[in-house]
């Protein structure tokens, strides 16, 4: 969302902009991928830039649209190395893209906005899932175990694949921790101090000065819950 937009991907891989005046809204710009394109891969995340540009991705591309018209601006290709991208986040000129392929090289793959490849980061977690970031700080969450690759299998003396109560304590906190830290890649902080058990982070978004976190919660019914986590 913007002040006055809403942006979402249909099942279609098609990205759409609302606008909206507190009571009403109305599509005004869409932006699909073509044909040939759509065959290999869906749109999988968006974000708003500086200078009205909305960042998206598909496969091994980075695509900057026109905020407004969703027209394309300009694209650039992910190098080789970098299998594909699970979240992207955008603050001043670079773009922090999480991936979370392989153990070795899970990281924050960091561009320029016209696609020059800068840095790599790694950090404490295990397979880096979402990013955002506020006031000059990023904050990552991770797969949960259950969805770690195959690398990440942990197996008894048999070789037979163990249960969640029996996975390393590692694993285990996988998904249920945000890291905070910095654009060259310091660590500031592991928070995982939630008020009740939770299974694992799915999303998160800064508003005013809060970081508004929704979990799944550890319980039969797999509920959700949001939370307001101060000081972002």
């Amino acid at each position: 969302m913007s002040d006055d937009s809403l942006y979402f991907i249909t099942a279609a891989s098609e990205l759409r902009r609302f606008e909206f005046d507190g009571t009403t809204s109305s599509l005004v710009a869409t932006y699909q991928l073509s044909l040939t394109l759509h065959d290999h891969a869906d749109l999988n995340t968006i974000n708003l830039a500086p200078n009205l540009v909305l960042v998206t991705t598909y496969s091994n591309r980075i695509i900057a649209l026109d905020a407004r018209t969703l027209e394309e601006r300009y694209h650039f290709h992910l190098p080789p190395e970098v299998s594909w991208v699970a979240d992207l986040t955008v603050m001043a000129n670079e773009v922090f893209s999480c991936d979370p392929v392989s153990q070795g090289r899970s990281c924050l793959h960091v561009f320029s906005l016209t696609g020059e490849y800068l840095r790599a980061i790694r950090g404490p977690w295990r397979e880096p899932r979402i990013v955002t970031h506020y006031k000059g700080r990023l904050f990552v969450t991770e797969y949960a175990g259950e969805d770690e690759g195959d690398w990440a299998l942990e197996t008894g003396p048999d070789g037979e694949e163990l249960e969640e109560e029996d996975w390393s304590a590692e694993k285990k906190a996988a998904g249920k921790r945000i890291f905070v830290i910095t654009p060259q890649g310091e660590t500031l902080q592991v928070f995982d101090q939630f008020p009740t058990p939770i299974h694992e982070v799915r999303s998160m978004a800064v508003a005013g000065n809060r970081l508004v976190v929704c979990c799944d919660n550890l319980d039969e019914d797999r509920s959700s819950t949001a939370y307001e986590l101060k000081g972002a």
